[in-house]
C-alpha cells in the first residue's frame, strides 16, 4: 500500500483574514437578512435579481426575498466563529500527529503502539 500526502494548507492567510474581519459576534436580522456586528452592516444576503421571489400581501409584492436568504445569513452570521472552531480543530489535530510523529522517531519499543493509540484516542 502507498501513502500520499498532500502538503499541509497554509492556513495563515486564513487566520490574518479571519483577525482582520470585523470583530463579532455577528448576527442576522431574520426580515432584512442584514448581517451585521453589532450596529456596523456586514453584509446584506438575497439581494440577487435572479434568486428574488416575490412576497404577496394584499395581491401586491410587499418584499421580494430569495428562498435561501435566511440560511445565507445565518451561514454569513456564524461564519467567524466556525472558522475559529475549524482552525482550534486543525492546530489541536496537527498536534496530535506530532506527538506521534515525535513517538516513531523514537527507537522502538514495546509500548510504543499504546502510546500511539493514546494519543490517537484523545485526539479523535
Amino acid at each position: 500500500m502507498t501513502l500520499t500526502t498532500a502538503a499541509p494548507a497554509d492556513l495563515a492567510p486564513v487566520r490574518r483574514r479571519l483577525d482582520a474581519a470585523t470583530p463579532g459576534p455577528w448576527d442576522h436580522d431574520t426580515v432584512t437578512h442584514l448581517v451585521s456586528a453589532g450596529t456596523w452592516p456586514v453584509a446584506m444576503v438575497g439581494t440577487g435579481p435572479e434568486q428574488m421571489i416575490p412576497d404577496w400581501e394584499d395581491e401586491h409584492a410587499a418584499t421580494w426575498t430569495s428562498p435561501s436568504a435566511h440560511d445565507d445569513a445565518e451561514l454569513i452570521s456564524h461564519a467567524p466563529e466556525d472558522i475559529h472552531a475549524l482552525l482550534g480543530e486543525v492546530d489541536r489535530l496537527r498536534d496530535a500527529l506530532t506527538q506521534i510523529s515525535h513517538l516513531l522517531e523514537e527507537t522502538w519499543t514495546a509500548d510504543l503502539p499504546r502510546r500511539i493509540t493514546t494519543v490517537l484516542g484523545e485526539a479523535l
